[in-house]
């Protein structure tokens, strides 16, 4: 499947992480799909490409959903999304479900009671919980959400400050995170991601104790610094290899902090 390049303005607009630069990529990925079925029916095309596509585009449409339900909740709602440097849940905001494997693992006790402030209950955010698509989730059967890893180049790093972003994870196939990065510009060095030499990403659904929206779910806490990741500082968006654990991640901020 060929690449498929954005205008230039939308990369240009897609620095500033809005969730409607994903909603532009996802369009821009219908469109290069929509090729690839042409060119499929000329004996051509690859049913796999085809599917990591389709997944890709589900996946940053739910992202960006994610966001814009923070933002809504946040802005219009009272709710509070925590400092998140260090210490557990600081906000309001609950990212509690009873489809998550481990229903406790995001258990907020600062969440309204009337559960206003829950992003997947129709009281709050009205978002509907959703697996990962088939084509990855044999990667990881859920996605991920933590708020213990500070993106280089982002919010107060720039000050110097150790903040966490709260941060939107999919594990991907490497096809997915080449594609991803070639689409918001992140350099893939010598054609491959660029990879965290330190991090450990856990695989659902046994997290890391650390795995929660209060405070994060990665070893290194780091995205973008000195060997970890370093093309991937100031991008919201974007997808890096593990190297501890084989796989490719993708991620979102979902908030600067």
């Amino acid at each position: 499947m060929p690449r498929f390049f954005l205008p230039r303005f939308v990369k240009a607009y897609g620095n500033k992480g809005n969730a409607l630069f994903l909603i532009l990529i996802a369009v821009a990925l219908f469109a290069a799909l929509s090729y690839a079925v042409t060119q499929s029916g000329r004996g051509s095309g690859s049913i796999t490409r085809e599917q990591e596509t389709l997944a890709l585009s589900h996946i940053l449409q739910y992202a960006a959903s994610l966001e814009r339900a923070i933002q809504r909740l946040t802005l219009m709602g009272g709710c509070v999304v925590g400092a998140g440097s260090g210490g557990g849940f600081t906000g309001t905001i609950g990212f509690d479900s009873a489809q998550w494997n481990d229903p406790t693992m995001y258990d907020n006790a600062n969440a309204p009671a009337d559960n206003s402030c829950d992003i997947f209950d129709p009281a709050g955010g009205g978002i509907t919980w959703q697996a990962p698509p088939s084509v990855v989730s044999s990667l990881a059967p859920e996605y991920l959400i933590g708020g213990f890893t500070e993106v280089i180049g982002l919010g107060e790093s720039l000050t110097g400050s150790d903040s966490k972003e709260l941060i939107f994870w999919s594990y991907v196939t490497r096809n997915m995170c080449i594609s991803i990065n070639n689409q918001v510009g992140l350099q893939n060095p010598g054609g491959d991601p660029p990879t965290l030499t330190g991090a450990l990403f856990p695989i659902p659904p046994t997290p890391d104790p650390w795995m929660a929206i209060g405070e994060g779910f990665m070893n290194s806490g780091e995205i973008g610094g000195s060997g970890e990741a370093n093309e991937a500082a100031g991008f919201m968006t974007g997808c890096v290899a593990n190297n501890t654990v084989t796989g490719y991640i993708l991620f979102h901020v979902l908030v600067v902090r």
